[in-house]
């Protein structure tokens, strides 16, 4: 897993703005919604995709099923293995 400090977090700071950007444009207007809710999405969205490395929509849509399930269920590292890819 790659350190996130220094100029190893600079190399994924495009992905993190391109990734944060796109799941603010799905955000409703004019209506109310959790904040906290949008910002776990996106930090799951960055953590498939910089840190598991993951790009490919289908498998990125089913690691945003695991993961969450996997932590809800008393995360263990196996749990968390058998969801990444």
């Amino acid at each position: 897993m790659p350190p996130f400090r220094g100029e190893r977090l600079d190399a994924f700071t495009d992905v993190m703005r391109d990734l944060t950007m796109q799941r603010i444009a799905t955000w409703p207007i004019g209506e109310p919604f959790s904040l906290m809710d949008r910002a776990r999405e996106i930090a799951l969205d960055i953590i498939i995709c910089s840190i598991f490395g993951v790009i490919e929509p289908s498998r990125v849509a089913q690691l945003r099923r695991s993961i969450p399930r996997a932590h809800r269920g008393g995360r263990t590292e196996a749990r968390l293995l058998r969801a990444a890819p």
